[in-house]
């Protein structure tokens, strides 16, 4: 769900926001995920919602730094923690999503390049990445 700069403001200031309505169900959810996503590769992951947990992060050397605009950095990011072996699970229909407002500068510096990237760790397999939380040398 899409929210104005004033409610984003709002959700922000209190830390949470219970005045949307959303319909959510639990069978809902499990049946969307196993008939449309339980054998889908990175190609359904999108970054607006997602959660993992820290030592999933850290063995995956967190976002690549490499990637310095928006784009599929997010899709990059998933596809590596993908490819360690973690499962990740779709909760469309039960988890809410609040898409905040910001602007959308910085968007697109050479997105070719970026989506160049994403398809460099979905096809080779990468896990973890050198320029990321720690500064490595070689992987």
């Amino acid at each position: 769900m899409r929210v104005n700069k004033e409610l984003t403001k709002q959700i922000c200031d209190a830390g949470e926001y219970k005045g949307l309505k959303s319909f959510r169900s639990l069978i809902i959810c499990v049946l969307h995920h196993y008939l449309f996503y339980a054998n889908r590769s990175v190609g359904g992951l999108r970054g607006c919602n997602v959660a993992y947990w820290k030592a999933d992060v850290l063995a995956v050397n967190g976002y690549n730094e490499d990637m310095i605009a928006k784009g599929p950095e997010d899709k990059e990011f998933g596809a590596r923690i993908l490819n360690t072996g973690v499962k990740g699970f779709n909760l469309r229909n039960y988890a809410i999503c609040y898409h905040l407002d910001h602007d959308d500068g910085g968007r697109i510096v050479d997105y070719n390049k970026l989506t160049d990237m994403y398809k460099y760790t979905v096809e080779n397999n990468v896990t973890v990445i050198t320029n990321g939380i720690e500064k490595l040398s070689d992987v």
